[in-house]
């Protein structure tokens, strides 16, 4: 064998070892994963204002509506789901009106003054016999125990007016059918009218202006009775003021009824 044959047919240091480079990456990966661990542990945790701005974001960027995904109609526009619009009714307005009165007039020792029903209209009756809490005798000027109650009335029916859902408040005015014998009135219609305009403007005025808004005065006279006029009592309960806070129609529109009997 000739001396230079052995050099021609060695292998260089490492030639069986080609992948030899993997185990130096994956030392360096290694250092890596280590050190973002580390960096991760030590930066500060953000607070809950920062994750719901993070959040709020997030929303804004996708497109999504508070509360969860949105309701696209046919040309893609969003539509308010239909249990939002349901989650409102005249019915349980005048509910929750009638509890605030009640509590009120019960704890002012006047239930036997005022009486309460509900109205097929969307709304309430609340109703004041003529005596001593709210009218003298043959006068229109409003008693005032009587301011009480309709500053009681304004607190109360506040949150529908500021929603926007109180459609009317309807005072009545309403007297027995004995002929009056006044200088100032010369018929039961005219002091029924007297009557329930002293109500109507004590609201308005001291209401606010969307109370006053939707304030209207009626008198009926002895036209409308609740109780035969051949007794005492009778007439007394007809000599009345009666307020109709009628509410919007959820859907729109109104219903026509007779008023729920108020014993």
């Amino acid at each position: 064998m000739r001396p230079g044959s052995a050099r021609a047919t060695a292998a260089p240091a490492g030639e069986n070892q080609p992948d030899r480079w993997l185990l130096t990456y994956a030392d360096m990966i290694t250092l890596l994963v280590a050190l973002f661990i580390l960096l991760y542990s030590l930066s500060p945790r953000p607070d809950a204002k920062t994750m719901a701005r993070l959040g709020q974001g997030a929303r804004e960027t996708l497109g999504v509506l508070e509360g969860g995904g949105r309701l696209l109609d046919g040309a893609g526009r969003a539509v308010a789901p239909p249990a939002a619009e349901a989650a409102w009714s005249p019915v349980k307005e005048a509910e929750r009106l009638r509890r605030r009165m009640e509590g009120w007039i019960q704890a002012a020792g006047l239930s036997s003054q005022v009486r309460l029903a509900a109205h097929p209209d969307n709304g309430l009756v609340i109703r004041l016999d003529s005596g001593a809490m709210l009218f003298d005798t043959g006068t229109a000027d409003v008693q005032p125990r009587t301011r009480d109650l309709l500053r009681a009335l304004e607190a109360a029916v506040a949150p529908a007016l500021e929603a926007g859902v109180v459609r009317a408040i309807r005072v009545e005015g309403h007297t027995d059918d004995q002929p009056i014998a006044s200088t100032r009135f010369a018929s039961n219609w005219q002091l029924s009218s007297a009557r329930a305009a002293g109500v109507a403007a004590f609201l308005a005025r001291s209401g606010g202006d969307k109370l006053a808004e939707r304030v209207e005065a009626t008198g009926y006279g002895d036209s409308r009775p609740v109780a035969p006029n051949r007794t005492p009592a009778g007439r007394r309960r007809n000599r009345r003021v009666e307020i109709r806070v009628l509410f919007a129609e959820a859907g729109g529109g109104t219903k026509p009824g007779k008023t729920e009997a108020i014993r």
